[in-house]
């Protein structure tokens, strides 16, 4: 989803070494809970009104200096030409084996040093899925393939797949997903589709209930979440023109056999973020604030979004959403003034119904939060990198990673530049 949005409707340009914001998301384990419930679930407000934020701008992140980067850093290895490709990405899969994958090419990281496994590639970035294929669609949409082990597979009309627009940057989004059942969910600039293993199946808005932009100017786009042991997924919407987000289709979830419409105020949303929490429950970022909707009982709560920094006139959209193994909300939201949604952003705790804003609004560098597998997770956010653990959030170093993701150990994996090119650090937990 970050991938297609960023692609058209990019923030303002930052200075050399800007922070790219990972489109990686590693989903929590689940533990078996009843499907939801029928539509339109009764809308359950917060007993106590979720507070707006001062609009005094204020920090509390730990911004003091450590003792030295090589306390907490380790420079693992050099990754300046390793391969080349505009389109790059940090990847770590579920089994620990960290990759770094871009439009030309891949290289593995094995016993200290990269191994490039790929290289020559002429298309445009996918992912990576759990089967260990490597996904690179035609730059013009027409067909996608998938390299495994020196052998490519390409799938064109004949095997389900639709050519997309050629006139977009990017017609397939970077980033699949894998539900309980093996499937490989993706992503396009105008819908959702299934490789089953075998072929490839095109899922259009009519068929999740939803309706296409009705503007040529505004281009969709999606987030795909597969959530539980099974078939469910949840899928959120979001329509973008120049200045920023103009609405969405809302969010739909997939039992297995049909499209669901949850109803309310989530029927008609811009969507950026599902992610499901530790205890089962799903939380949506949406325009019209954060929703949590508890497996268990069928309900739904919702949390308004603070006021917005002096001079802009709301969020406009949730940019990024960590729940951690205490329940906290962690946000990076996106202010919209009278011109454009893309003037930086600004860090969030929310906690029980009472929000706190981190830190002023920061508009030279993309943020990234990456939740990891002990509960806790990552922030990179105005050049410096944090800790989220316990609840807490600590300081860990000053540095500009230009990518980011975490491996199953909950290490932190980053590239960021130096006097001698781009290296790989490691943190660990």
């Amino acid at each position: 989803m970050l991938a297609c949005r960023l692609a058209t409707a990019a923030p303002t340009p930052t200075p050399t070494g800007q922070v790219v914001s990972p489109t990686y998301r590693a989903l929590p384990t689940a533990t078996e809970t009843p499907p939801p419930p029928e539509p339109e679930p009764t809308i359950v407000q917060p007993t106590k009104a979720a507070p707006l934020a001062s609009q005094v701008p204020r920090s509390i992140l730990p911004f003091e200096a450590v003792s030295s980067v090589g306390d907490v850093l380790t420079p693992v290895a050099e990754i300046s030409g390793v391969v080349a490709g505009a389109d790059r990405w940090l990847h770590a899969d579920p089994t620990g084996t960290l990759w770094y994958l871009t439009d030309r090419g891949a290289a593995e990281f094995s016993e200290g040093a990269w191994r490039v496994r790929l290289d020559g590639v002429e298309r445009q970035l996918a992912g990576r899925d759990n089967a260990g294929r490597l996904w690179y669609a035609s730059k013009d949409g027409a067909d996608i393939a998938a390299w495994s082990e020196g052998i490519w597979i390409t799938y064109t009309m004949a095997d389900g797949w639709r050519p997309l627009p050629a006139s977009f940057y990017q017609p397939v989004c970077r980033g699949l997903a894998a539900d309980g059942d093996g499937r490989i969910w993706l992503q396009t600039v105008q819908d959702v589709r299934l490789f089953d293993g075998r072929v490839w199946r095109v899922i259009p808005h009519e068929e999740m209930e939803m309706n296409p932009a009705d503007d040529e100017g505004l281009l969709g786009s999606f987030e795909v979440v597969p959530v539980g042991r099974g078939s469910e997924v949840w899928v959120g919407e979001c329509d973008w023109g120049g200045p920023g987000p103009f609405g969405g289709e809302g969010v739909r979830w997939f039992d297995g056999m049909a499209w669901r419409r949850v109803g309310g105020l989530l029927d008609r949303a811009c969507v950026t973020v599902i992610t499901e929490a530790a205890d089962g429950a799903i939380w949506i970022g949406a325009d019209s604030g954060l929703w949590r909707y508890d497996r268990t009982e069928g309900t739904w709560q919702s949390y308004p979004l603070p006021a917005p920094p002096d001079g802009f006139t709301r969020y406009g959209f949730v940019e990024a959403m960590l729940v951690d193994a205490t329940g906290q909300v962690w946000t990076l939201l996106a202010p919209c003034g009278g011109a454009s949604c893309y003037a930086g952003y600004v860090p969030y705790l929310l906690s029980g119904n009472e929000w706190a804003q981190l830190a002023p609004l920061d508009g030279q560098y993309i943020p990234w939060l990456l939740r990891s597998a002990d509960g806790g997770g990552w922030l990179g956010f105005a050049g410096a990198v944090y800790r989220i653990e316990g609840g807490t959030v600590s300081l860990v170093t000053r540095l500009i990673a230009t990518q980011a993701t975490v491996d199953e150990s909950s290490r932190l994996w980053m590239i960021a530049s130096a006097d001698d090119g781009d290296w790989l650090y490691m943190v660990e937990p």
